[in-house]
């Protein structure tokens, strides 16, 4: 069984098959509105590498997120077991199962999560649905089909991107595929067959009572029988498109429609074996699929998620909507299991549900690592952690939630963090203190040589200095508007980036503009010497721009294939620079050429730093990773 939902819509709004941060968060603040977030963990360790018959990796245990040792690189560090969307749950009669949602495939053994590495998960490839016949007879499809044996995912190359957005059966030899080509597709046991649809239209979701009896919903209100021989149209209660879909008997089904542009609805339609019956007393609140067992109980999940007992709605939502479930899978009378936005899992004992996933949701804005080997992130809502000793800490300042742009220090106990409406504070190592910045507006990027030459960035063409005792305002740069992008190799040294490829360089005493404009906005600035200083800019629809400072002039140079949106750049050396983008974009400059490198998620990658053979990329809905170099 399968839902067309929230995460459904994510993947639709990718651009050359890559999903759009943008869309995403549009996607989840039209949803759920304005989003609280949760307490974060006191910590949360590396997670450990499992010996498991498929490539898998144990990426955390539930009720804290506390795990130990190391995980294959990309590890996800936060959230855990990871913070992918998930879009469809799968449960076995033991109570175990799969999940899937973008581009994770994970697997649910009692409260312990395992991510596995399926073989598409390097391009980028997003799942939809999951759905098996048993333990050993394992079906997750997207734009790439894939099939677990009880022992390994093989992938069904000849369903590459293809669009497949639903997977539903009675048995290994009956299983039905639909796309958002329209088209469909049944599997005898032995080999997948293309079977007539009659619709172009595109298919979101499919279920049925037996082998002789399913429904598939599509686009514009399309609905299609099968009666063991063929499709059939059949007349539908609604124009809207048919989000979902659930039977629980072949006179016991359950529709929810999604009105157009919505990923979510409000109106539920009931199936008596002879009409469509809408019905009232029903939640007033949008959804995002239903789920039919018995018809003593019906799932309705979202931002808040019912059970219908067969009498009453019952509210048994999770908790904020940071735990928002888009599907459940049950058995009846007995557990279930649901997975949502940011990568929520939990578990229902019959009464509750039990968090399964763990670690705060807060958007990551910057990253900065210290001589010492810490790193420091900082973002929305008091967002701020630190990596030590193989251990993600989230301490965040006392008594704030306020939200951080940017993190710069010259070590461990000298670290500045700058922010929404002028904040500035500063850690010396032990304590956190708030320091007067003299401005309102928003404080976007800081950097400095220094503990006495450190400059920020801000909205309005802000610009401050502090000097070792105070900061002070800088006249603004004639000339150069939209500043966030800053880099300086001495106090007699520096770079500074805005919009339209506006660049200025500093001299000790005065900025004087560059020349030219390279014709993007300027999003990052790095450089290794005063000889070799990059800089990148570019929009989500293009590769990036990328151009190098030689000593004399500016540039163009070399940029990443594929990567859309830049958002930082980080390096040690002429031959050692990294690229972050939107989509999860994460690029090497090895000297010679770029190489992309899978994280496998779509989220945007705000920032990046490395220490040791380590690399710490944090981004969207709380990311962060820990890539091998």
């Amino acid at each position: 069984m399968k839902q067309s939902s929230v995460l459904q819509t994510r993947s639709w709004l990718i651009p050359f098959g890559l999903a759009s941060g943008a869309a995403s968060a549009l996607l989840a603040l039209s949803v759920l509105g304005s989003c609280s977030h949760g307490g974060a963990p006191d910590h949360v360790d590396d997670p450990t590498r499992l010996d498991l018959p498929y490539h898998a990796v144990d990426l955390g245990f539930p009720d804290g997120g506390t795990a130990t040792s190391e995980c294959d690189s990309p590890c996800w560090l936060n959230p855990l077991p990871q913070g992918n969307f998930l879009q469809s749950v799968w449960m076995d009669s033991t109570g175990n199962g799969w999940a899937v949602g973008e581009n994770s495939l994970l697997r649910i053994e009692g409260d312990k999560i395992q991510l596995v590495r399926h073989p598409a998960w390097q391009r980028q490839s997003l799942l939809e649905a999951v759905w098996g016949s048993g333990p050993n007879d394992v079906w997750a499809v997207g734009n790439v089909v894939l099939h677990y044996d009880g022992s390994q995912w093989t992938e069904l190359p000849e369903y590459t991107s293809k669009g497949m957005s639903a997977v539903w059966g009675t048995g290994p030899s009956d299983v039905w595929m639909v796309s958002i080509l329209g088209t469909t597709h049944h599997y005898d046991g032995s080999t997948w067959k293309s079977v007539p649809s009659g619709t172009t239209r595109s298919l979101y979701t499919i279920t049925g009572s037996s082998a002789s009896d399913a429904w598939v919903g599509g686009q514009y209100g399309t609905l299609l029988r099968w009666n063991g021989t063929a499709w059939a149209t059949t007349t539908g209660p609604t124009t809207d498109a048919l989000g979902s879909l659930s039977c629980a008997a072949s006179n016991d089904c359950w529709l929810l429609p999604f009105a157009y542009k919505e990923v979510s609805g409000k109106t539920l339609y009931h199936w008596d074996g002879i009409r469509w019956n809408k019905q009232s007393g029903t939640p007033d609140r949008s959804f995002f699929s239903v789920t039919a067992v018995s018809a003593s109980e019906v799932w309705l999940t979202g931002p808040t998620t019912f059970r219908f007992d067969g009498t009453a709605w019952v509210d048994t939502s999770p908790g904020t909507t940071d735990l928002a479930l888009s599907h459940v899978a049950a058995r009846g009378g007995k557990e279930a299991l649901g997975v949502g936005l940011y990568g929520h899992m939990a578990r229902w004992t019959g009464t509750s549900w039990r968090t399964l996933s763990s670690g705060p949701k807060n958007q990551i804005h910057g990253v900065w690592s210290s001589p010492q080997g810490d790193v420091f992130f900082v973002g929305a809502s008091g967002a701020l952690a630190r990596y030590r000793g193989g251990k993600l800490d989230w301490p965040g300042p006392p008594g704030t939630s306020a939200t951080y742009f940017s993190v710069w220090g010259t070590s461990s106990q000298d670290v500045w963090v700058v922010g929404e409406y002028g904040r500035i504070i500063h850690y010396n190592g032990t304590s956190w203190t708030e320091v007067m910045s003299g401005s309102r507006e928003h404080l976007r990027t800081i950097t400095g040589t220094g503990p006495s030459d450190v400059w920020v960035v801000g909205d309005n063409r802000v610009f401050l200095h502090y000097d070792g005792s105070k900061f002070s305002d800088s006249p603004p740069i004639a000339g150069l508007s939209g500043a966030k992008a800053l880099w300086f190799r001495s106090a007699t040294e520096g770079w500074i980036g805005g919009t339209s490829g506006t660049l200025a360089s500093w001299d000790g005493s005065k900025w004087s503009v560059w020349p030219k404009q390279f014709g993007r906005d300027i999003t990052a600035i790095w450089g290794r010497g005063s000889s070799d200083v990059w800089a990148t800019g570019g929009d989500l629809l293009t590769d990036p721009m990328v151009i190098r400072y030689n000593g004399t002039t500016w540039e163009s140079h070399a940029s990443p294939v594929g990567l859309h949106g830049p958002t930082s750049l980080w390096g040690t050396g002429a031959l050692d620079l990294w690229m972050t983008s939107y989509y999860g974009g994460l690029a090497h400059w090895n000297g010679s050429a770029w190489q992309q490198i899978p994280l496998g998620t779509i989220h945007r990658i705000n920032g990046i730093a490395g220490v040791g053979d380590s690399l710490f990329p944090a981004g969207e809905y709380g990311l962060v990773m820990k890539v091998k170099r």
